[in-house]
């Protein structure tokens, strides 16, 4: 009791097929991944850094009084599209993402985080393509006793839709 011919030859036919078909078989999902990276639009970045201003935030109630001066860094990021950047409209305005970080900076807040997550709530509402943002607020002068340096919190936050 021998194997069949049809047996010994599966592998032969196995083989051919493969060699006929196997580069369309690889070929196809490469092409379909390099159409899908031309199709993604380039990403733009509008940077406020080094922001210095002062507020009055803190969990004590002398940091509420008195105030601090704080760092603020901000990264908004939004698709490029089509759009040809040559009036103001086809761009973040800078000014506008400064007049909405120094209103919320203006409300005494306990907490930096909450302050970095309603300045993203803000600008996200006010400006619907953005993708991704990130900020960091540092306070230079921090109530610690016998402490040289800053203390601050980064918020980074991306959207899908």
């Amino acid at each position: 009791m021998y194997p069949t011919s049809d047996v010994l030859n599966l592998p032969l036919l196995l083989g051919f097929w493969f060699l006929i078909l196997g580069p369309f078989l690889f070929l196809v999902p490469c092409t379909l991944c390099l159409f899908l990276l031309f199709l993604r639009t380039a990403m733009v970045t509008i940077h406020l850094h080094k922001v210095i201003m002062y507020a009055h935030h803190g969990v004590y109630n002398e940091e509420e009084k008195i105030g601090s001066n704080y760092e603020l860094n901000l990264d908004v990021k939004f698709d490029e599209g089509s759009t040809s950047f040559e009036k103001l409209d086809d761009t973040i305005s800078y000014e506008d993402l400064y007049a909405i970080v120094r209103k919320k900076m203006l409300v005494p807040t306990p907490l930096l985080e909450t302050v970095c997550e309603g300045i993203i709530r803000k600008i996200r509402h006010e400006f619907s393509g953005v993708r991704e943002i990130s900020i960091s607020i540092h306070k230079l002068e921090a109530p610690i006793e016998n402490f040289q340096g800053r203390v601050g919190v980064t918020m980074r936050k991306k959207f899908d839709d």
